[in-house]
């Protein structure tokens, strides 16, 4: 057996034989080295042969070779050098070799290589390479030798060494290493290595140190890293870290981000510290907006009298804030909630809510909807308010009489006036319910009367009933939460402690009590909680109220981490399973948002229990939420705790799954992320109803505020799915209501500040919900659903708005887009991407960030209107520049109240401002301190050319220009033509895509000017009082760029400001004042200014060579010099200007300064230009509008230049006949751009219609069909919003058609419409099928002039005609001076009247039977003759050009003259045009016809219709069966046609006649 077992050890397996083949391979391929390894090799092997010689002449040569041979070779980032590789073998002999030597110089640069070698070579944790890299010493910045990666190596092994010492009680030892620590620190912040310095003083315990080190360049970056690594460190380091990086930022002189370190430090002292320092007043509003956003309210900071910085440090002005935010979205108009469900959208009716419960629903939504808004549709208005509330039942009607206090949220004035008439109703359900609106209508914001105790506290008292009181306990603790304010607890500590009443009210209170001393670890509180617990008996602790008595005690613990120890032994003594209730739920909130990964596994490990049935599962809900609370602050952690969720749905107890929902909800409150919402909406289809209901709140929250779409479908799917589930139904309709808060402007996350401040009260806010939601059966969907409204202290808007030095909101850009970790980054990295450009305020998703936009140029929106204008009116073709103007102001600061930009960005540069009068120089009008500038605009035709553009040369020609105003003098009278600017442009007008390039052409000396010293504030130059002076002084001179003189010992007029021109007069040097130019600044920057300052010291090197250094004032208070403010009230604000020691380089002559640059950076600081995208902002109809301009503007660049086009668009149109030729003719007209245009028609829209008449579509027949001319008008509407669609519905009475005496009134009235219309319209279209119904149209346009345009169809021919017009001088006498022929109407050539062409018809004599694409032919033919007439000079009147000529004349418009009639024939696709004259005779136009129309009026008509012919001249009934023919004559020349024809005698054969 062992021999067998020997031999096979040694015979080989092909897979083992492979191996070691490919092991040698390896290896023989290892020990083959290229000729330059085999050369290196070679001179490492040579170098250490002679360090083993005696001599130490020759050691020290030795050593500098060894080490020039490490520096100079390369490596990657993955690999060891190759010195260092090849030394491996001699590491032991150079080791040896340090011993043996005595020489100190030598050893030091040995032991120098051996600290290297001993980064790649050490072993057993020797750590060699800081061993000898202290015998090498560190003196000289020694230890930055062999580089950054070295040095980092170095430092871990500081840090282990240091560790190992303390470990072994060495303590002395470790101190030791400190200063070669502190080496290493150093050589980090030079290198640009903060993080790698910071995780050093940690692992040395010394980071306050760190301070020691920063810079103004660093000491951002060092602070946000030490931020973000607080979460990760366990106590008391990481409040360390928050507290030395807010010494850092004090030490920096910025207290706006000290302040929210000291929140999170729970330090009302530091607070205080924080105000006391900010050196302005601006500052101190910007502190004031940080701590009302976190409901700090600490009003003794504040100087008695400044109401400004009490009202925001109280939120006063939260409620108009807010609104104003909602006036320039457009959201002021109140939502019902039919407009949230949609229900149109729901595949099936909705049955599974009552009436009382649907109501109750629609009041949460509407309350939700609204919030803020102080207006609705259910309780506001004045007739529905008190009705709504009726319309619920019970615990219904409180919530619905509460409602209001979410409408009226943060209005408390307005707000106590619309509840108080509800708290006098004798129903207590209502009076309830006003009573917890006070509590929720004044949450988040402080008023002086303290209306919501003055109001409530009666309502306390026990004479009250029960739902009152609770009422009235839920509004303190709502109202309260988080000012810890004795007098409140002083009203509801009796209720928790009396045992007498209910467990409810007793719950209650402990929850308000909890909420008003919330993260404060009340001594006083806590007891008496506790104490009620273990009073209380085992059943009353069994309410399903009495697990709010455990939160309110959690709740004072929130934040505080380990202080709660105490109380939680207490909890013990407590048997009832409350205890352990509370246990957990004090644990979750003491750690809620650390991250604290220890803690998470504390409530995994509860999870994970298997508890029997009769246990309490409580304490495992509440570990659960627990999970998600505590690492909600944390994203790693978070994203984690997502992913831990799903273990726990699969594997967890009942209560466990039930909570999951509500935990991810927690951690993504309104932060839709799609995994997130895709998981809760497959939690939402679970068996488990409570499940179910738990996943669909979620949802709700997960969305609130935010409008997401998708979730918004996903609600309205479960509002289908669970239509016969009223209580799922109910929390569906919860949901969508939290889905569309306040319009989509709010949130419930409670992490505010960049993500860097947790708001306890809003935390809360959420929180109660949330438990209560546990047992949703028991409380949200029973009588409980009023603990929704706790949510009222979690919402917020997310807004970010801005104020000046007033405190009055004002408009600036910011750039909002996706933020971006840049912790630990070196620079200065992008801290957000994807952004856009807005103008406050905007709006801030959970994961953005803004910050302010910094661009030189700003072009406000009418502008672009004003271009378009000019290109398609004036410029057209031309791309010569044309003169603008432009306006900028000084830099100016602004107080920024937000949640998401860095607060350290006060400073917003003044930018170049274009508005549309920027075409007008004259008719522009200057804001007061503001510099008027001139520019030029360079406008392309295309894309392709504006890229093409010569930009160097643009800028050069316009540098030119600068030189020729500096060497003319104009630059010295006129100051503005040293700073001109450029625009490149390009207009896209299809898409309204303008394309758009700044330049401010700046020219610079070479070599260029110096700054000699560093700029000094103007504040620290001249005390305040002189600053004043200064102020008055520059707005009494009112100069872009001037010459000023201050004199610091003349303190009546310290200031002397005069135009450049008193140069001499003004600037001196021989007293003790000092003389300085001066210029409008345009820069915020604190040390740099601003693009001007260039083109000013080329006018001084000119005009003044002599001078070669000069302070210069950069003037940026203009908004100061131009307000109306008293001299003390000048005094008070802060001025921004600057001066700045100048060295003037001297110029042999001024063309060689002729450098020029300008370029404007686009919002990528890129040297691109900037795309303006005005159609998503505009409003579609205007847009639409603006195209069809377009379109038709466009004829007139090239091919019909004198076109008018506004007598076209000012024409109106009567269309008689809505059928094919009516639909076509209507949209022909469209497209020429008539904005009046009038249908009349009496039949209804039949299923043959749509498919050939472009107006209607198969709705339009439904139901017997809609009249014709009303839905052909709605189909234009449609498309086209602003035109005047109108549509008659009118049955247009017709010669042969007799009226019946019943019908006679009838008649006469349609008769006096349709005149009406054809007197009011300008032109008038006969599009009718029948040849009678074009008659009474015909007659009513000739007698008043209008032009008529009738167009006839037949199976493949057409006709389109212009009827003749008589002319004013004519008065229808019917008279012809041979010159101007009256052109004949659609009748002119019958010889026989109008009559009835309808009855005793064939099925194809009924229908219009004519080849389909005829009617457009037609009818375009019949628009085209219309305008063609409106663009002749004489219009209507226009003769006829005869048909042998081309339609051209001298006096002919621009489309020529309008022929008469055009004839086309599909066969063949011919086409004539035909000159007909009209007829004397004519039955419709004739002037016999008009003049009785005129003399008789209706009584003719009557006579036409009926064909009454008893007072007809010269002829009787018996003699001609119609009136007109007998009227105009037609019967006498039929008569004479019939004798001439029977006084003919013929002869002959049929076939062959001969007439004699």
């Amino acid at each position: 057996m062992v021999n067998k077992q020997s031999s096979n050890d040694d015979v080989l397996n092909p897979k083992t034989a492979a191996e070691k083949i490919t092991k040698k391979k390896a290896k023989d391929e290892q020990e083959e080295l290229s000729e330059e390894d085999q050369q290196l090799v070679a001179e490492l092997d040579m170098i250490v042969e002679r360090l083993k010689e005696p001599s130490t002449e020759i050691h020290q040569s030795a050593l500098g070779n060894l080490a020039n041979v490490i520096r100079s070779t390369t490596s990657s980032m993955t690999s060891v050098p190759k010195p260092l590789k090849f030394l491996k073998s001699h590491h032991a002999t150079l080791s040896e070799l340090y011993e043996q030597w005595s020489d100190a110089q030598n050893k030091q640069a040995l032991a120098s290589i051996l600290s290297l070698l001993g980064m790649v070579y050490d072993k057993e944790n020797q750590r060699s390479c800081l061993k000898y890299r202290l015998l090498a010493g560190f003196e000289s910045d020694a230890i930055s030798e062999w580089g950054h990666e070295y040095v980092r190596h170095l430092a871990m092994e500081i840090g282990l060494e240091y560790s190992a010492k303390l470990d072994d009680d060495e303590e002395q030892a470790a101190e030791n290493l400190i200063p070669v620590a502190l080496e290493t620190v150093s050589f980090f912040f030079k290198h640009n290595a903060e993080v790698d310095a910071i995780d050093l003083l940690e692992k040395l315990n010394r980071h306050e140190l760190v301070t020691d080190y920063v810079t103004k360049d660093t000491f951002e970056r060092v602070c946000l890293y030490m931020i973000s690594c607080s979460p990760l460190l366990a106590p008391p380091a990481d409040m360390g870290y928050l507290l030395t990086a807010r010494t850092i930022y004090r030490k920096f002189g910025k207290p706006a981000q000290c302040l929210p370190l000291s929140i999170r430090l729970n330090r009302p002292d530091l607070i205080k510290e924080d105000w006391e320092s900010c050196p302005t007043r601006l500052e101190k509003a910007q502190l004031a907006f940080i701590m009302a956003r976190q409901q700090v309210h600490m009003p003794e900071l504040i100087e008695e009298g400044d109401d400004e910085l009490m009202a925001c440090m109280n939120n006063a002005n939260l409620s108009k804030n807010y609104h104003n935010l909602a006036r320039d979205l457009e959201l002021l108009d109140p939502k019902t909630p039919e407009d949230i469900y949609k229900s149109h959208l729901e595949s099936r009716t909705i049955e599974g809510l009552d009436s009382a419960r649907h109501n109750l629903a629609s009041t949460f939504v509407n309350a939700f909807v609204n919030a803020g808004y102080c207006t609705d549709k259910l309780m506001t208005a004045e007739a529905e308010g008190k009705e709504w509330v009726f319309k619920n039942k019970d615990m219904g009607m409180l919530s619905a009489s509460a409602s209001l206090g979410m409408i009226m949220l943060w209005e408390v004035e307005e707000g106590l006036l619309q509840v108080d008439k509800y708290l006098y109703n004798s129903d207590n359900w209502i009076k309830a319910g006003a009573v917890l609106a006070i509590g929720m209508l004044t949450s988040s914001v402080h008023d002086e009367t303290d209306s919501a105790k003055a109001m409530v506290a009666e309502y306390i008292s026990d004479n009250n009933p029960a739902i009152v009181k609770l009422a009235a306990i839920c509004a303190l603790g709502i109202a309260y939460a988080g000012t810890n304010r004795e007098d409140i607890l002083e009203m509801l500590l009796p209720i928790i402690s009396d045992t007498a009443i209910t467990i409810d009210l007793s719950s209650i209170a402990a929850l308000s009590a909890g909420l008003v001393c919330i993260g404060t670890g009340n001594g006083d509180v806590s007891p008496v909680i506790l104490q009620a617990m273990m009073e209380r008996m085992d059943s009353e602790l069994n309410h399903k109220y009495a697990r709010f008595m455990a939160l309110g005690l959690s709740l004072l613990f929130l934040g505080t981490q380990d202080t709660y120890d105490t109380i939680r032994e207490t909890l013990k003594a407590v048997t009832h399973p409350i205890g352990q209730q509370a246990s957990v739920l004090m644990q979750v909130c003491a750690y809620a948002g650390t991250g604290n990964v220890l803690e998470v596994q504390k409530m995994l490990h509860i999870c994970a229990e298997h508890l029997g049935e009769k246990e309490d599962q409580l304490p495992q809900a509440f570990a659960v939420l627990g999970v998600g609370m505590i690492a909600m602050g944390e994203g790693i952690g978070a994203e984690m705790t997502l992913r831990t969720f799903d273990h726990l749905m699969q594997y967890g107890e009942p209560y466990v799954r039930r909570t999951v929902p509500l935990a991810m909800a927690l951690v993504c409150a309104s932060n839709p992320l799609v995994n997130v919402l895709d998981t809760l909406n497959k939690f939402s289809h679970d068996n488990d109803k409570s499940v179910a209901s738990s996943a669909v709140f979620a949802m709700g929250i997960v969305g609130a505020g935010t409008n997401n779409a998708r979730l918004a479908q996903l609600l309205r799917q479960l509002a289908t799915y669970y239509h016969k589930d009223a209580d799922l139904l109910f929390i569906v309709r919860i949901a969508q209501g939290l889905l569309h808060m306040g319009k989509g402007t709010m949130t419930v996350n409670p992490y505010h500040h960049d993500r860097s401040l947790l708001s306890h009260t809003a935390l809360a806010g959420l929180l109660v919900p949330l438990v209560a939601m546990i047992n949703s059966e028991k409380l949200i969907m029973t009588d409980s659903h009023f603990l929704l409204y706790y949510l009222v202290r979690a919402m917020y808007p997310r807004f970010l708005i801005t104020f000046n030095e007033e405190l009055e909101n004002v408009s600036a850009s910011v750039r909002v887009g996706q933020a971006v970790d840049a912790v630990g980054q070196v620079g200065r990295p992008k801290t957000i991407t994807g952004f856009q450009t807005h103008e406050t305020p905007v709006l801030l998703a959970h994961s953005e960030r803004a910050e302010l936009a910094t661009e030189n140029s700003t072009v406000e929106p009418e502008f672009w209107s004003g271009l378009a204008h000019h290109k398609l009116h004036s410029a057209q073709l031309d791309t010569a520049r044309t003169s603008v103007q432009g306006e900028f102001t000084g830099g100016r600061r602004h107080a920024i109240r937000n949640d998401s930009l860095p607060t350290q960005r006060l400073a917003v540069p003044a930018r170049m401002r274009v508005s549309r009068g920027a075409w007008d120089a004259a008719g522009s009008t200057q804001q007061p301190g503001t510099v008027a500038v001139e520019g030029h605009l360079y406008n392309t035709n295309t894309i392709e050319e504006f890229k093409k553009t010569d930009k160097s040369e643009l800028l050069r020609s316009a540098g030119a220009e600068v030189l020729e105003a500096v060497q003319s003098g104009q630059a010295t009278k006129n100051p503005e033509r040293l700073w001109p600017f450029l625009l490149l442009s390009f207009a896209d007008l299809k898409k309204y895509h303008f394309y758009h390039w700044f330049a401010f052409p700046a020219v610079t000396a070479d070599p260029p000017d110096t700054v000699s010293a560093e700029p000094v504030p103007i504040s620290a130059f001249a005390p305040k009082p002189c600053l004043a002076h200064l102020l008055a002084a520059f707005a009494s001179a009112s100069q872009s760029a001037f010459i000023a003189r201050y004199s610091p010992h003349a303190p009546e007029a310290p200031w002397r400001i005069g135009p450049l021109s008193e140069w001499d007069q003004i600037y001196s040097t021989a007293d003790s004042s000092i003389s300085m130019l001066g210029f409008v600044d345009p820069s915020s920057h604190s040390t740099r200014p601003g693009w001007p300052l260039r083109n000013l010291l080329t006018w001084l090197r000119h005009c003044h060579p002599e001078i070669t250094s000069i302070p210069v004032l950069c003037f940026r208070d203009t908004a100061l010099a131009s307000s109306k403010h008293e001299e003390d009230d000048l005094l008070k604000q802060q001025c921004e200007s600057i001066v700045v020691s100048v060295n003037v380089t001297p110029a042999a002559s001024l063309e060689s300064e002729c450098q020029v640059s300008g370029w404007e950076r686009n919002e990528k600081q890129k040297l691109l230009p900037r795309i303006v995208n005005l159609s998503s902002t505009m409003d579609p109809v205007r847009l639409a509008e603006s195209a069809l301009d377009l379109n038709l503007q466009l004829m007139r660049w090239r091919l019909a230049p004198s076109i008018d086009l506004a007598k076209i668009a000012g024409t109106r149109a009567l269309l008689i006949g809505a059928g094919t030729l009516g639909a076509y003719t209507a949209r022909a007209l469209l497209a020429w751009g008539m904005r009046k245009i009038t249908f009349v028609d009496s039949g209804r829209v039949s299923f043959s219609n749509p498919p050939r008449q472009p107006l209607y579509e198969f709705a339009d027949t439904l139901d017997g069909g809609k009249p014709k001319a009303e839905a052909a008008a709605s189909s234009m509407r449609r498309i086209f919003p602003n035109v005047d669609a109108q549509g008659v519905q009118m049955s247009i009475p017709m010669p042969g058609h007799a009226v019946s005496p019943a019908e006679l009134e009838r008649t006469r009235a349609t008769v006096e419409q349709l005149e009406q219309l054809v007197k009011t319209h300008d032109a008038v279209f006969l599009l009718t099928d029948s040849r009678e119904s074009r008659w009474l149209p015909t007659m009513l346009g000739t007698l008043h002039r209008k032009i008529v345009v009738c167009v006839a169809l037949g199976f493949d021919s057409f006709v389109a005609m212009r009827h003749g017009i008589y002319t004013q001088d004519d008065d229808f006498a019917g008279t012809d001076n041979g010159q101007n022929m009256r052109l004949g109407c659609y009748f002119c050539n019958d010889v026989v009247a109008p009559t009835d062409s309808l009855s005793d018809r064939t099925l194809d004599q009924q229908c219009t039977v004519t080849r389909p694409g005829l009617a457009p032919i037609a009818s375009g033919t019949a628009v085209e003759l219309l305008t063609t007439i409106l663009q002749h000079p004489r219009g209507a009147e226009a003769p006829a050009p005869p048909p042998s000529t081309n339609g051209s004349s001298d006096d002919a418009g621009a489309f020529g003259s309008p022929v008469h009639q055009i004839r086309g024939y599909l066969a063949g696709f011919r086409q004539h045009a035909i000159v007909g004259q009209a007829s004397s005779m004519c039955t419709a136009c004739s002037p016999t016809i008009i003049n009785a129309y005129r003399q008789h009026g209706f009584e003719f008509l009557l006579r036409a219709f009926n064909n009454t012919v008893e007072d007809a001249p010269h002829c009787s009934a018996a003699e001609s069966k119609s009136y007109l023919e007998t009227l105009t004559g037609l019967a006498d020349l039929h008569r004479q046609t019939d004798d001439m024809m029977e006084a003919i005698e013929w002869s002959g054969s049929d076939d062959d006649f001969e007439a004699v």
